[in-house]
């Protein structure tokens, strides 16, 4: 009996999709708490002949599945993986107490 639910219960667990998160996905989880549509300033890195980092400013759309969903200013959506990320701040946050 006792082993009859076990199995049930790690068959629900896989069939709903409960796993553990990945390492792309835990490095983007202290900027979950901004909220979609957040004017923000991003720094990416890019791995060109070597690492270079970019700052640009984006309307944060969402998280999913280990990317972060940006707006440019042309009004153009684009999804980068968390590994890109260097870090994600709201803009002027740094002028506000």
């Amino acid at each position: 009996m006792k082993l009859a639910f076990f199995l049930a219960a790690v068959a629900f667990l896989l069939l709903t999709g409960c796993r553990r998160p990945s390492q792309v996905e835990v490095s983007l989880q202290p900027y979950t708490n901004i909220p979609p549509g957040t004017v923000v300033i991003v720094q990416m890195r890019i791995q060109e002949p070597r690492e270079m980092i970019t700052t640009n400013v984006f309307i944060l759309e969402g998280f999913t599945n280990g990317s972060v969903v940006l707006r440019n200013t042309y009004g153009l959506l684009r999804r980068y993986p968390g590994s890109m990320i260097k870090s994600i701040k709201r803009k002027g946050a740094a002028n506000h107490r």
